[in-house]
């Protein structure tokens, strides 16, 4: 997991350097379409990504994006290259690349794309449709935390447990 947190981190900095040097080089802007439809051969190029799951990647790209879009809007910075001390954690944008297997309280959630099943414990205090897992990992208390965005028809809510 620690391996799959560093190269979202490089391909999070690879985008905002991407970025940048189309706007200084040709003054040319990058939207999140460009570099998303760049991953193929971003996958194809550097073999160590290929483990990881297109839409992990995709969200990656997204979150670069999001940051661009929150500083133009006056909101935020210019974003910065981050190292993996400051690189939290991925997301996994829909129900494709994990499963969990519980019924709202405890069980475990298996990341397809890494071959790792986890333990969770906790207890939802709503059970809905799961949309979203983002992986997080927190230096200061040596754990991994996996957040899950439920659906749920009466209001959104979101789940989190830790990890061990």
């Amino acid at each position: 997991m620690f391996e799959a947190r560093r190269l979202h981190t490089y391909l999070y900095n690879a985008c905002i350097a991407h970025r940048r040097f189309e706007w200084r080089k040709n003054k040319r802007s990058v939207d999140y379409f460009e570099q998303q439809n760049f991953l193929p051969a971003f996958k194809k190029e550097w073999s160590e990504f290929a483990q990881l799951h297109s839409q992990a990647l995709q969200a990656t790209v997204k979150r670069v994006d999001l940051a661009h879009n929150s500083f133009f809007q006056g909101l935020r910075k210019l974003p910065k290259f981050k190292s993996i001390r400051d690189y939290s954690g991925w997301t996994y944008s829909s129900r494709s690349g994990w499963k969990t297997n519980s019924n709202g309280k405890n069980g475990s959630v298996t990341l397809n794309d890494l071959g790792v099943t986890l333990k969770m414990r906790g207890q939802a205090k709503s059970w809905g449709q799961l949309t979203t897992l983002t992986i997080v990992y927190r230096p200061s208390k040596n754990q991994w935390f996996a957040s899950f965005t439920c659906k749920n028809p009466y209001f959104p809510l979101v789940w989190r447990v830790s990890t061990k």
